[in-house]
């Protein structure tokens, strides 16, 4: 009976540690990658750089947030290097190269304001070209007309007064011409 319970007692003891180590490896095998999603998290947070991926371990849980989360960035880094290359190319001029990324909610807000800035300052520099070309040819009678708001209408505003004097004063300069070839030079502009 003696060897009996000894025989228990260390059947016992045998699978309380058989148990207690394959809980120290599944806790691992949660916790580990738990905490390199965590870490890939907090990194990305405190650099703000979307091109950080996350190593996925598995198709589990754990595995499925993780690629979730490397897609998240993987959008976020495309919409980014997107709005990087139209802001980047308005500042120099050139209102061509829109936002064409496929995005949803706040980036899809943040595309659609971009490229209707972008269009905006194009339909307003296109508009103000025509007015200069009627102008350098001697086509005093031109009118701005663009679908613009704000300070782009303003511009468009500014610049019509400026084309509007110019064709006053151009009046002026004819009808003094006119009474000056006739003998009257008592006119002034």
């Amino acid at each position: 009976a003696e060897l009996g319970e000894r025989t228990i007692i260390v059947v016992a003891g045998i699978s309380l540690l058989c148990a207690l180590l394959i809980s120290i490896l599944m806790t691992r095998s949660i916790v580990l990658p738990l905490q390199r999603l965590q870490q890939g998290m907090k990194n990305v947070e405190r650099t703000s750089d979307f091109s950080h991926r996350i190593a996925v371990s598995g198709s589990d849980e754990v595995g499925q947030a993780s690629t979730a989360f490397n897609a998240m960035l993987s959008v976020q880094q495309t919409a980014l290097s997107q709005v990087n290359r139209a802001v980047g190319a308005m500042a120099s001029g050139h209102f061509e190269t829109a936002v064409t990324a496929e995005l949803h909610g706040d980036l899809h807000i943040t595309k659609l304001a971009i490229n209707q800035s972008l269009q905006s300052m194009q339909m307003t520099m296109d508009a103000i070209n025509r007015a200069m070309a009627a102008l350098s040819q001697g086509r005093f009678d031109s009118h701005i007309a663009a679908e613009v708001q704000g300070e782009f209408k303003k511009t468009l505003d500014q610049a019509n007064h400026a084309i509007q004097q110019l064709r006053s004063m151009m009046h002026d300069v004819g009808s003094t011409m006119a009474n000056v070839a006739v003998g009257d030079l008592h006119g002034r502009v």
